[in-house]
């Protein structure tokens, strides 16, 4: 973790996501891939934000964190909420399940966010890490399936995002 973790590895994180991007995705540019690096950094900021002081700048070095893991399942339900609020305010349901998945999804991932935090601890690391691994890539899917069930509020962003190709 000290250098996975480390500011020096996030911006090398953020460069390497917007080039990769970029490698892929020619067509949208620069600017395009440079938010997708300010999205790659934005997760130590918020790391920094929630982390005790155990991350360091460089290498092993000084170590920082504001320690808002304190109140993990508030502060987690608070986010998760949040970010729902602002995602439910600016689109609106197109099909089945956009009305009220996204918060059937966010109330089932709270639940399993409580079952880790005060249910038992797993019988491995080994079998953490693949319990986790498999519940992001099945939150992900879900998360994609619920996407397709909203659009954009506005005509603005519907006729750019959501226009068939011809």
């Amino acid at each position: 973790m000290p250098y996975t973790h480390s500011l020096a590895a996030a911006v090398l994180w953020a460069i390497a996501g917007g080039v990769v991007y970029w490698l892929f995705r020619r067509a949208d540019g620069w600017p395009v891939a440079g938010l997708v690096s300010g999205a790659v950094f934005s997760h130590w900021i918020l790391d920094l934000i929630v982390h005790r002081p155990d991350l360091p700048l460089y290498g092993n070095g000084l170590k920082v964190g504001l320690g808002l893991w304190n109140y993990p399942i508030a502060l987690e339900i608070l986010f998760l909420f949040g970010g729902m609020y602002v995602y439910w305010t600016t689109t609106k349901p197109i099909a089945g399940g956009g009305r009220y998945g996204m918060v059937v999804f966010g109330l089932v991932m709270v639940a399993v966010q409580a079952f880790v935090f005060f249910g038992p601890p797993p019988t491995s690391d080994r079998a953490g890490a693949l319990t986790a691994l498999a519940l992001y890539v099945l939150f992900a899917s879900v998360a994609y399936w619920l996407e397709r069930k909203r659009a954009p509020h506005s005509a603005f962003e519907e006729d750019l995002l959501w226009r068939p190709a011809n």
